[in-house]
């Protein structure tokens, strides 16, 4: 089954426990590329199994420090490449 792989950051100096959506991406490598092509950043990780992980270092933009983490999920459905329709499938 394909996968999908959700990134988030949240505020290191956040008093609330929330984490914002960044970006979904078709695959892990995909995900990689853009945080080093559009953010310059690279990072081990932590953590790791089939739902996720956490990246060890933190995120800075516009002098705000955060967390980066993605998760994992499975991809409920695709697009038919021959009638252009979602296809949802079987769990």
């Amino acid at each position: 089954m394909s996968k999908v792989y959700i990134l988030y950051k949240e505020e290191l100096n956040s008093k609330y426990d929330k984490a914002d959506v960044v970006a979904v991406f078709s695959s892990y490598a995909a995900m990689l590329l853009w945080l080093k092509e559009v953010w310059g950043f690279e990072s081990d990780i932590e953590d790791q199994d089939e739902f996720g992980a956490y990246f060890s270092k933190s995120y800075t933009e516009d002098g705000v420090d955060y967390f980066l983490s993605y998760s994992v999920k499975d991809l409920i459905g695709e697009t038919s490449h021959k009638t252009g329709k979602l296809v949802i499938k079987p769990h």
